[in-house]
Protein backbone atom coordinates (compact mmCIF):
# COMPACT_ATOMS: atom_id res chain seq x y z
CA UNK A 1 0.00 0.00 0.00
CA UNK A 2 0.88 3.62 -0.33
CA UNK A 3 -0.90 6.28 1.71
CA UNK A 4 -1.43 9.88 0.61
CA UNK A 5 1.25 11.05 3.08
CA UNK A 6 3.84 8.85 1.32
CA UNK A 7 3.85 6.02 3.88
CA UNK A 8 4.37 2.68 2.16
CA UNK A 9 4.20 -0.84 3.47
CA UNK A 10 2.72 -4.30 3.12
CA UNK A 11 -0.18 -6.12 4.72
CA UNK A 12 0.40 -9.86 4.57
CA UNK A 13 0.31 -12.87 6.87
CA UNK A 14 3.98 -13.59 6.32
CA UNK A 15 5.77 -11.66 9.04
CA UNK A 16 2.55 -11.12 10.99
CA UNK A 17 1.81 -7.86 9.18
CA UNK A 18 -2.00 -8.00 9.34
CA UNK A 19 -2.50 -4.22 9.28
CA UNK A 20 -5.13 -2.22 11.17
CA UNK A 21 -8.68 -1.33 10.18
CA UNK A 22 -9.27 1.71 12.41
CA UNK A 23 -5.72 3.08 12.24
CA UNK A 24 -3.26 3.61 9.40
CA UNK A 25 -2.96 1.88 7.00
CA UNK A 26 -6.78 1.30 7.30
CA UNK A 27 -6.29 -2.12 5.70
CA UNK A 28 -6.75 -5.38 7.61
CA UNK A 29 -6.03 -8.99 6.64
CA UNK A 30 -8.38 -11.45 8.35
CA UNK A 31 -5.76 -14.14 8.93
CA UNK A 32 -3.67 -16.82 7.30
CA UNK A 33 -5.62 -19.93 6.44
CA UNK A 34 -2.43 -21.52 5.01
CA UNK A 35 -3.90 -24.73 3.56
CA UNK A 36 -6.84 -23.60 1.45
CA UNK A 37 -8.82 -26.51 2.85
CA UNK A 38 -11.38 -24.46 4.79
CA UNK A 39 -14.96 -24.23 3.58
CA UNK A 40 -15.82 -21.02 1.72
CA UNK A 41 -13.49 -18.08 1.33
CA UNK A 42 -10.20 -18.41 3.20
CA UNK A 43 -8.93 -14.90 3.79
CA UNK A 44 -10.21 -11.35 3.44
CA UNK A 45 -8.55 -7.97 3.15
CA UNK A 46 -10.87 -5.26 4.46
CA UNK A 47 -10.34 -1.61 3.59
CA UNK A 48 -11.87 1.05 5.82
CA UNK A 49 -13.81 3.15 3.32
CA UNK A 50 -14.16 6.01 5.80
CA UNK A 51 -10.43 6.53 5.32
CA UNK A 52 -10.29 6.01 1.54
CA UNK A 53 -9.07 9.62 1.25
CA UNK A 54 -5.94 8.63 3.21
CA UNK A 55 -5.06 5.85 0.77
CA UNK A 56 -3.25 6.53 -2.51
CA UNK A 57 -2.93 3.03 -3.95
CA UNK A 58 -3.08 -0.64 -3.06
CA UNK A 59 -1.49 -3.55 -4.89
CA UNK A 60 -3.17 -6.91 -4.28
CA UNK A 61 -0.85 -9.88 -4.64
CA UNK A 62 -0.67 -13.56 -3.75
CA UNK A 63 2.33 -15.82 -3.46
CA UNK A 64 3.38 -19.39 -2.90
CA UNK A 65 5.68 -19.51 0.11
CA UNK A 66 5.77 -23.19 0.97
CA UNK A 67 4.98 -26.54 -0.58
CA UNK A 68 4.02 -26.75 -4.20
CA UNK A 69 5.49 -24.21 -6.59
CA UNK A 70 2.79 -24.88 -9.15
CA UNK A 71 -0.21 -22.53 -9.36
CA UNK A 72 -2.24 -25.15 -11.24
CA UNK A 73 -2.09 -27.53 -8.26
CA UNK A 74 -3.31 -25.05 -5.66
CA UNK A 75 -5.78 -23.23 -7.95
CA UNK A 76 -6.32 -20.10 -5.85
CA UNK A 77 -9.21 -17.79 -6.68
CA UNK A 78 -8.85 -14.12 -5.83
CA UNK A 79 -11.88 -11.87 -5.81
CA UNK A 80 -11.59 -8.09 -5.51
CA UNK A 81 -15.01 -6.72 -4.62
CA UNK A 82 -16.09 -3.08 -4.57
CA UNK A 83 -19.58 -2.20 -3.34
CA UNK A 84 -21.99 -1.76 -6.24
CA UNK A 85 -19.61 -3.30 -8.81
CA UNK A 86 -19.08 -6.78 -10.23
CA UNK A 87 -16.14 -8.45 -8.45
CA UNK A 88 -12.86 -8.88 -10.30
CA UNK A 89 -12.08 -12.62 -10.23
CA UNK A 90 -8.53 -13.79 -10.95
CA UNK A 91 -7.30 -17.39 -11.04
CA UNK A 92 -3.46 -17.47 -11.26
CA UNK A 93 -2.26 -19.96 -13.86
CA UNK A 94 1.44 -19.20 -14.43
CA UNK A 95 3.14 -21.93 -16.45
CA UNK A 96 6.55 -21.43 -14.81
CA UNK A 97 6.91 -22.68 -11.24
CA UNK A 98 9.70 -20.15 -10.51
CA UNK A 99 7.14 -17.34 -10.76
CA UNK A 100 5.80 -17.65 -7.21
CA UNK A 101 4.35 -14.13 -6.86
CA UNK A 102 1.27 -12.89 -8.71
CA UNK A 103 0.42 -9.17 -8.73
CA UNK A 104 -3.35 -9.45 -9.07
CA UNK A 105 -4.69 -5.89 -9.24
CA UNK A 106 -4.01 -2.27 -8.36
CA UNK A 107 -6.61 -0.11 -6.64
CA UNK A 108 -5.90 3.61 -7.04
CA UNK A 109 -7.54 6.57 -5.36
CA UNK A 110 -8.50 8.69 -8.36
CA UNK A 111 -9.85 11.92 -6.92
CA UNK A 112 -11.71 10.07 -4.18
CA UNK A 113 -13.03 7.41 -6.55
CA UNK A 114 -11.78 3.86 -6.91
CA UNK A 115 -9.90 2.88 -10.05
CA UNK A 116 -9.30 -0.88 -10.23
CA UNK A 117 -6.80 -2.29 -12.75
CA UNK A 118 -6.38 -6.00 -13.37
CA UNK A 119 -2.68 -6.83 -13.75
CA UNK A 120 -2.29 -10.60 -13.21
CA UNK A 121 1.48 -10.39 -13.69
CA UNK A 122 3.93 -12.98 -12.34
CA UNK A 123 7.31 -12.45 -10.69
CA UNK A 124 10.00 -14.67 -9.12
CA UNK A 125 9.78 -12.72 -5.84
CA UNK A 126 8.45 -9.75 -3.91
CA UNK A 127 11.42 -7.50 -4.75
CA UNK A 128 10.92 -7.95 -8.50
CA UNK A 129 7.20 -7.20 -8.16
CA UNK A 130 7.97 -4.15 -6.03
CA UNK A 131 10.40 -2.77 -8.63
CA UNK A 132 7.79 -3.21 -11.37
CA UNK A 133 5.22 -1.15 -9.45
CA UNK A 134 7.61 1.34 -7.81
CA UNK A 135 6.78 0.97 -4.12
CA UNK A 136 10.42 1.03 -2.99
CA UNK A 137 10.02 -1.42 -0.11
CA UNK A 138 12.88 -3.49 1.31
CA UNK A 139 12.13 -7.22 0.98
CA UNK A 140 14.00 -10.00 2.77
CA UNK A 141 13.84 -13.76 2.43
CA UNK A 142 12.07 -15.51 5.25
CA UNK A 143 10.21 -18.64 6.21
CA UNK A 144 7.25 -19.64 8.33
Amino acid sequence: YELQDGTRGAVQAFGGMFGKYDQAPYIFLSGDERTGNAQGDDEFIRINGRHWGDIKRLLFYVYIYHGTGDWSLIRPKISVAIAGEEPLLVVPKAEKSELAVCAVAMMDNAGGHIKLTNHTEYFPGHAEMDRAFGFGLQWDDGNK
